[in-house]
């Protein structure tokens, strides 16, 4: 009869490899959240004031479209026509459904209506007709955060 031998073992190590692999996909996917979120927000728009409003959360079914001063149309860092905001509000409303997709719109202070005027139109045509604006609240000085 053989008897058992009663040798130690090397303690087991988990395997790291997977771990590895998950981390690493984290973090490109956050790297490129964040930079096409910064290209959401275009800097040097100052919001106009406004003394309500709610808080807008950001879902994957908004289109954000700024408009400059001169009224050049933005969205997701390059710059647009309506008619491609209407593309693109009309592909997302195929995607999810028109009752789901809202449009952000980022325009400055002191943007004319007439350069807006053409992204409402826009969100019409595409059957869109949860727009918001952005505004920051009126005893607010400079800070340009969205509402």
């Amino acid at each position: 009869m053989r008897l058992p031998s009663f040798r130690r073992h090397a303690p087991a190590t988990p395997n790291l490899t997977p771990m590895v692999d998950v981390v690493f996909q984290l973090i490109v996917f956050f790297v490129a959240t964040s930079t096409l979120a910064k290209y959401e927000f275009a800097r040097g728009i100052t919001l106009p004031e406004a003394r309500s409003g709610e808080p807008v959360a950001t879902t994957r079914s908004m289109v954000t479209v700024n408009v400059l001063p001169d009224g050049t149309l933005l969205a997701a860092g390059r710059t647009v026509t309506a008619a491609e905001v209407e593309k693109s509000l009309r592909v997302k409303a195929q995607q999810v459904g028109a009752e789901q997709v809202s449009l952000y719109i980022r325009a400055d202070a002191s943007t004319r209506y007439g350069a807006v005027e053409p992204v409402l139109l826009a969100a019409a045509r595409a059957g869109v007709w949860r727009v918001r604006i952005a505004v920051r609240e009126a005893d607010q000085r400079g800070s340009g955060t969205g509402r």
